[in-house]
């Protein structure tokens, strides 16, 4: 049985904690108000950001245990080779690449951007914007995701590519983190190749290239919550659960599909882990590392709806005027199900997975559309091949990737109007890819060992 780690002084990142605490506090009061603080009501949008980040980097810190003078790490790191990185640092420069290239000209439409490009412009010449107020009342978000397009703006000047940097800095970053993340749950050639994955994926690339809205950030730190997740869950060690809570708390700040989801999966995935401990984990350990993630969470992810409350905003506009699937489904229900109905609950229900690999985006909007699914049809077959290779092994920490698949599926049939929009199913689009470098790792694999065998013969 691995040792318990998670225990150390309840006081040994006590002051760190409490530092990283006030100052988010600070950062909540400069939107909310809530106690007329003149000083406050001066600080600029790029001062609360850095109290937002250097609040949670110290929350962090502190919950991680602070500064010790020993470390213990039964669980091995993963190691990662000269020639793994040198094939890491091709591939996210061509990520990159890709998504800058002709971002203006090859749309040159906006879709549906228009209040994000106000927004960067507002960002970059009112430096009084409270960061936790709303954008509009039509986008109901924080201003940290304008603040990173007023950057691009700042350093490049004013254009339509410059004012998508964030999408396209934020998707790059998505592709960094899902290797990482495929390197915790699997091997470096299912990383290498979860990372190319994403880098082309064809809904993933076309949202990396616009101003849509700030999903690429939730989308972004949900993975790295998963990351650090799935880490705590195999070393046990208490900063990578105070690291988990404090990127949960972080997909607060951007779109509210990810606001919604991941703690949703996060809250699922804990209380599976718990029925089904990892090997070398107890219960213990588990409840113990839990506690940091969610007082993480709470920390950083709390300020975006104390200020939202103390202005009278609704804490989750889109969902709240978008949620006519529950509508749907009561009216079926209420009085009986006949065969006619359970045809269009199945059909509803159907819908998501069928976007994933058949079905195209039929509404009139110039979002993602195209005449395939998500994933292109050369490709399905891996994905579906690779799902069910998840799906076997409900034990096994990348079972979480099926439950990131179907969770989002079900909740786009379950509780929204427009079942197939693209925008929603941003935050899947890592889970997909990755699905699909399963098995294409599997299949490189066996055809290198079949040529092995017939040289040795």
């Amino acid at each position: 049985m691995r040792p318990d780690i998670s225990r150390s002084s309840p006081l040994a990142g006590a002051l760190p904690l409490l530092i990283g605490a006030a100052l988010l506090a600070l950062m909540t009061e400069a939107s909310a108000d809530l106690f007329d603080l003149e000083a406050l009501r001066a600080l600029s949008l790029a001062g609360q950001i850095a109290l937002l980040c250097l609040g949670a980097a110290l929350v962090a810190w502190g919950l991680g245990g602070g500064r010790r003078r020993r470390t213990p790490n039964p669980a091995p790191a993963r190691q990662i080779g000269w020639r793994e990185m040198a094939l890491l640092l091709l591939i996210l420069p061509a990520a990159l690449a890709v998504r800058v290239w002709q971002a203006e000209s090859a749309l040159p439409l906006l879709i549906d951007e228009l209040n994000f490009l106000s927004a960067a412009s507002r960002a970059v010449n009112d430096s009084t914007l409270r960061l936790l107020f709303p954008i509009s009342d039509y986008a109901p978000y924080t201003w940290l995701y304008s603040a990173v397009q007023a950057v691009g703006v700042i350093l490049f000047g004013p254009d339509l590519t410059t004012l998508r940097f964030a999408s396209i800095i934020l998707g790059t970053a998505q592709v960094a983190a899902v290797y990482f993340l495929a390197r915790e749950l699997f091997d470096r050639r299912v990383a290498l190749l979860a990372a190319l994955a994403l880098a082309c994926f064809a809904p993933h690339l076309h949202y990396s290239r616009t101003a849509y809205s700030p999903h690429p950030g939730d989308t972004l730190f949900g993975i790295l919550m998963i990351l650090f997740l799935t880490r705590a869950l195999r070393t046990a060690r208490p900063l990578d659960w105070a690291l988990a809570g404090v990127c949960l708390g972080m997909t607060q700040y951007w779109y509210e599909a990810g606001r919604l989801f991941f703690p949703a999966l996060a809250l699922i995935w804990l209380i599976g882990r718990a029925l089904l401990p990892p090997e070398g984990v107890t219960r213990r350990q588990i409840a113990r590392g839990a506690l940091r993630l969610i007082v993480g969470a709470l920390l950083v992810g709390l300020p975006v709806y104390i200020a939202l409350l103390a202005h009278g905003r609704t804490l989750a506009y889109r969902f709240n005027s978008e949620n006519s699937g529950v509508a749907f489904w009561s009216l079926r229900l209420q009085d009986g199900l006949d065969v006619e109905d359970a045809a269009l609950l199945a059909d509803r229900l159907a819908q998501p997975f069928l976007f994933y690999v058949a079905i195209p985006e039929s509404v009139g909007l110039p979002y993602y559309r195209g005449d395939q699914g998500m994933i292109l049809r050369p490709f399905v077959p891996f994905f579906l091949v690779g799902a069910a290779a998840l799906l076997i092994r409900p034990r096994a920490p990348s079972f979480l990737l099926a439950l990131w698949v179907i969770g989002v599926a079900l909740g786009n049939a379950l509780l929204i109007r427009d079942v197939i929009l693209s925008p929603r199913y941003g935050v899947v689009a890592p889970a997909l890819a990755l699905t699909v470098a399963l098995l294409l790792r599997t299949l490189l694999q066996r055809a290198r060992d079949a040529q092995r065998g017939e040289a040795a013969v």
